[in-house]
């Protein structure tokens, strides 16, 4: 297991280092697409607050969606 870890850190470390960074714009385009998690403040920072907020609150009402359906169902006969 030690080993198969040293070999995969090692491997991503290379890439990293010996590839070139992606294009600001591909990077704009997919977090326009899919707008992931996480740290992503170069890709936001020209977008608008209320945009962002409606975004987060959007992402919160699904997420209350979800969990009044997993208790709903966890009710079943």
């Amino acid at each position: 297991m030690f080993v198969t870890v040293g070999f995969t850190t090692a491997a991503w470390l290379i890439a990293t280092y010996v590839t070139k960074p992606t294009d600001s714009k591909v990077l704009d385009n997919f977090y326009e697409k899919i707008q992931p998690e996480g740290y992503w403040q170069k890709q936001t920072k020209n977008k608008s607050q209320l945009g962002k907020l409606l975004a987060e609150c959007g992402d919160l009402w699904i997420g209350w969606d979800y969990l009044c359906l997993g208790c709903a169902s966890s009710f079943e006969e």
